[in-house]
Parts: C-alpha cells; structure tokens; sequence
C-alpha cells in the first residue's frame, strides 16, 4: 500500500543529553556545563493516500551542539526503530565494514539503524 508523508514544521527545543528517554539507544557525549543541547526537531506522520493517519510518525533530530542526527520511527507512542549518525571515527575505522575501500577518496555519511534488540545495521551515503 502507499504510503505519503505529512510533513510536519521544523521548530527549535533543548533536548538534554542526558535523558535517554528522550533519545532511545544512542550513544551521547556529555555538553560542557552550561552548553544547552538545542536542536532543530520535526514530526512527520505517515498517511495513507485518503490521509488517514496510518499511526506511523517519524521524528527527527538534529543537534548542532552534539553534532549529532538522529531518525526516530515511532508505532503509535513506542518507539520502533532509530538511527543515528556516526562518522569516520567511530565506524570507519572497522576494517570488516570496507568503507575505506567503497568509499575510497570520496566524503561519506553513516547512519546505524537500531531497535531495542540492538544494531540492525548500517546507511552509508556519498
């Protein structure tokens, strides 16, 4: 079945850190005191063509200060599935994943995909 997005409005909020609640299973540093962690957040709600609310939303998150993306896929008020962003530091150094090798001389963005079972894998774009 198709499915359309409703595109919700992008607007700015102080997402502490140190909430986990609030982020799922991500992996955070800590702000220096003092720093707030604002963010440029939106919902988007998946809608059927009818635009009947099919219950899926989608709520993304972007930190400046942690430098940090996030995508949450929400079922009604549970949280489904994340993903985060992740860089060269973090997994390109991972020999196995052969980033170095796919992505050879070329500027590369990761995301890990995540449910409460744990990791379900990897976006990688140029």
């Amino acid at each position: 079945q198709t499915l359309m997005i409703e595109a919700g409005s992008f607007y700015e909020c102080t997402m502490p850190e140190n909430i986990s609640s609030l982020w799922g299973p991500i992996p955070l540093d800590c702000l220096p005191q003092g720093v707030d962690n604002t963010c440029r957040t939106v919902t988007h709600k998946l809608v059927k063509p009818d635009t009947t609310f099919t219950g899926l939303s989608v709520y993304l998150i972007h930190s400046l200060p942690l430098g940090l993306s996030a995508v949450q896929l929400y079922i009604g008020e549970k949280m489904a599935v994340v993903a985060h962003s992740v860089g060269a530091s973090t997994i390109g150094c991972l020999k196995e994943l052969l980033l170095d090798t796919m992505f050879a001389k070329m500027p590369w963005r990761a995301m890990l995909l995540k449910d409460n079972s744990g990791d379900l894998g990897i976006l990688v774009a140029s």
